[in-house]
């Protein structure tokens, strides 16, 4: 099974920017809501459970505390990262012209400028899944990513 978690809070999540491939912190709120999931997962999760992880900061840093709470390891796997939004990255969506922000949100193979489509972030999240969902492996695994990679892998689960 996997159980998908999302970063706690950062500033630009808390303002309502787009946070692609920026790498920020968390911030207090954000370092609270993993310290409390932490400690919620810990007694769902067995000793050593493996938390696999985006490479950013912020779902670094909270796979660290899951990993803390059950004496689990944190692995780094490149596919948790989350949509590359190119130019639009540390921007607010009301701020970019609202046609754009219309096809992005309609074409799968629509990317923002120097940015990732929707549809390569669902190919390697169809990856992720399909090596973690191989027969054969019925462990638990958390993967710390953020929305675009999660909501990619619940359409391909």
């Amino acid at each position: 099974m996997i159980v998908f978690v999302r970063h706690g809070q950062t500033d630009a999540n808390r303002d309502g920017l787009l946070l692609g491939r920026a790498d920020p912190s968390l911030n207090e709120r954000g370092r609270e809501q993993s310290a409390a999931l932490a400690t919620m997962l810990a007694g769902e999760l067995k000793a050593g459970t493996r938390v696999l992880t985006s490479p950013l900061r912020r779902a670094v840093e909270t796979a660290d505390a899951i990993a803390a709470a059950c004496a689990g390891t944190v692995e780094c796997d490149a596919r948790l990262i989350e949509l590359d939004y190119g130019d639009w990255d540390q921007h607010r969506l009301l701020e970019l012209p609202q046609d754009v922000v219309v096809r992005w949100r309609r074409d799968p193979d629509f990317a923002p400028p120097n940015g990732e489509s929707l549809r390569e972030v669902r190919g390697r999240m169809a990856d992720f899944v399909a090596a973690l969902l191989a027969p054969g492996s019925d462990d638990t695994v958390v993967a710390v990513s953020h929305v675009s990679p999660i909501k990619a892998a619940i359409l391909v689960a």
